[in-house]
């Protein structure tokens, strides 16, 4: 299979014992039939059942393989809710834990041990084996999630972060906040004077007419530049390779996102469960822990070549029916704003793949008009951060999740629909190679003139990201000096500051709690599925160990529900000019420079 292919996997949930399954693979052609006769061919590889060590040799291990070559990888869970995405990627609650990496280390000493935690999901697995991998250095990990819109640092507190391209930023800058009348939840939720670009308000509107101008007079001016290319005889296939690579080397990317060293097991574990706990997940009639959020997890390493390793895991949220899930309330706004971002990757596989069928009937035909089609990435935050992933410059395997019961039939046929649309997109995957000098400094082999010369590349390197750093962070300190960070407005009433810095204070004592009760929460559960005697004495323990992960789940919601609510008098309290002033945007974005520059300068140090 080509590099410029998507690589398409299904994985199908198993069903309970005694239960019907409506999804049958045929063993010798590995297509997949459904109990409506609807049949699907374009499976590259089917796995059926938990086995998450089957899961990770057909689902991630050849995209690991691409990733160590050079190229940037994609690898995105889709499906319904409740379809087992989470548990592909992460595995299932409970099990990213010190005690599950300790177990693991016990068993290394016998034959039976394997690569991994035996319930891990693949991305763990993909990070152990860059662990592994001789030459492979300083590995970073990164993880946001997009929530209404919104794109959340799921390492730094959940801090809201920039999303744009090096044309334009992800947002409108307006005076004041986003209008009443707007119906979108996003809009409403803008910080600091910033409206996301789905915002319906009156100056979003007459900002976009601007905007949309301007891009007029960039087409009329491309279309100039196109008629005097054809009449100076270039080739149709040249001047649509021009316009691919105007629309598809525009990648979208968030700025200032905290990533973490993992240079252990452990470090692993913690940064995982810490995506788990801190991502956005509820309960409904579906699924006991049903991600409301889009999540993208990041992971970069440096080898010793000098070549750098990029993958992404993408766990989506899922598609779900509000009057089977029985969603109310914030529930509801959310699964809308789920399905919403959903359909806008929809539109631009759609699209892809429509622009790809019609470049293959041109070339058989030999027809030489041609004409360019608008893919709708910027219509949703989601398909903004996967530019590069469908229909840009990375090799990307998706991985649609499939339940197996008939009630869910209407919905895997969907899914599946869905992942043969997708079987129609290319995208153009570039290998970076490394520097032969840098691979001769690190092994130490090669001229005395070439290692010198590499040591010299990379001590120029960091010097320019020192001096970069150095000056980026006087520059925030400037704009600190000039009252533009933030914080409580000096001379406010004296009442209300109080009352506030003391929510402050008691709402990051709570947050410190509840980040405490699910690190012993998921410790509980990981124990409890830990093998252990097949004795009375297991049952005892198992007993016990169910009492204290109810009331350790008891003084969760608890604390949840208080925090919850303390959250609310707070960022009402903030919404006061007189005693709080959110950051400005000229601080925030100068913040996010200096930590991506710290983040490129650790690395390179490392």
């Amino acid at each position: 299979m080509s590099v410029a292919e998507i690589r398409m996997s299904v994985r199908v949930r198993p069903t309970k014992p005694g239960d019907p399954c409506a999804v049958t693979t045929d063993p010798r052609t590995g297509a997949l039939a459904l109990a409506t006769g609807d049949v699907f061919q374009y499976p590259s590889s089917v796995v059926v059942g938990s086995d998450q060590d089957l899961a990770y040799d057909a689902l991630c291990a050849p995209l690991v393989r691409h990733a160590l070559t050079g190229y940037d990888c994609t690898l995105v869970a889709y499906g319904q809710t409740g379809s087992g995405k989470t548990h592909t990627m992460f595995g299932p609650p409970g099990c990213l834990v010190e005690a599950r990496v300790r177990q693991w280390h016990e068993e290394s000493s016998s034959s039976s041990s394997s690569d991994a935690p035996r319930d891990w999901g693949v991305f763990p697995r993909a990070v152990l084996e860059l662990m592994r991998t001789p030459g492979v250095r300083s590995i970073r990990a990164s993880a946001v999630e997009v929530y209404h819109e919104n794109v959340f640092d799921l390492m730094n507190a959940r801090a809201q972060l920039s999303l744009g391209s090096s044309r334009t930023k992800f947002g409108r800058r307006v005076f004041g906040a986003a209008e009443s009348g707007s119906d979108d939840v996003a809009a409403r939720g803008g910080l600091g004077g910033v409206h996301p670009s789905c915002c319906t308000c009156h100056k979003c509107f007459a900002l976009q007419e601007v905007e949309n101008k301007r891009m007029r007079q960039e087409r009329e001016a491309t279309r100039i530049r196109m008629t005097a290319s054809r009449t100076s005889r270039r080739s149709s296939s040249d001047v649509r390779e021009t316009l691919q690579n105007q629309n598809v080397r525009e990648t979208f990317a968030t700025v200032g996102e905290t990533s973490v060293p993992l240079d252990t097991p452990e470090s692993l574990a913690r940064f995982a469960r810490s995506v788990e706990a801190t991502r956005t997940s509820k309960s409904h009639n579906l699924n006991d822990r049903s991600s409301r959020s889009h999540c993208l997890v990041r992971v970069r390493a440096k080898t010793a070549s000098g070549t750098f390793v990029n993958v992404t895991f993408v766990d989506l949220a899922g598609s779900e029916r509000v009057a089977r899930t029985g969603a109310t309330g914030d529930k509801a706004h959310e699964a809308r704003a789920i399905n919403a971002s959903l359909s806008a990757l929809g539109r631009v596989v759609k699209m892809l793949a429509e622009i790809h069928t019609n470049h293959g009937r041109r070339a058989s035909s030999q027809t030489t008009t041609t004409r360019h089609k608008h893919v709708p990435y910027r219509d949703a935050a989601l398909t903004m951060l996967l530019r590069d992933a469908f229909g840009g410059g990375s090799v990307t395997s998706v991985v649609i999740n499939v339940a197996g019961e008939p009630r869910h039939l209407d919905e895997t046929a969907c899914s599946l629909r869905f992942g043969e649309r997708m079987c129609s997109v290319r995208n153009a995957p570039t290998r970076v190679l490394g520097d032969v000098n840098e691979n001769a400094h690190h092994r130490g082999v090669g001229s005395p003139k070439k290692i010198a010369a590499s040591s010299a590349k990379r001590d120029a390197k960091i010097a320019a990201l020192q001096t970069a750093l150095k000056a980026a962070t006087a520059e925030l300190d400037a704009l600190a000096l000039r009252g533009d960070a933030g914080g409580f407005v000096p001379g406010g009433p004296v009442t209300e500051v109080r009352s506030l810095k003391r929510g402050m204070e008691k709402l990051h004592v709570l947050d410190a709690e509840i980040a405490e009760l699910r690190v012993r929460l998921a410790e509980a559960e990981g124990e409890i599925r830990t093998p252990s005697d097949t004795n009375k004495s297991r049952d005892a323990k198992d007993a016990e160990e169910t009492r204290k992960i109810s009331s350790l789940r008891v003084a969760l919601a608890t604390s949840s529900n208080r925090a919850e609510v303390l959250r609310g008098v707070v960022e009402r309290q903030k919404t006061i000019k007189a005693i709080w002033a959110e950051p400005s945007v000229p601080y925030a974005r100068k913040a996010a420079e200096v930590r991506q520059i710290r983040s490129e300068l650790e690395m390179e140090e490392a």
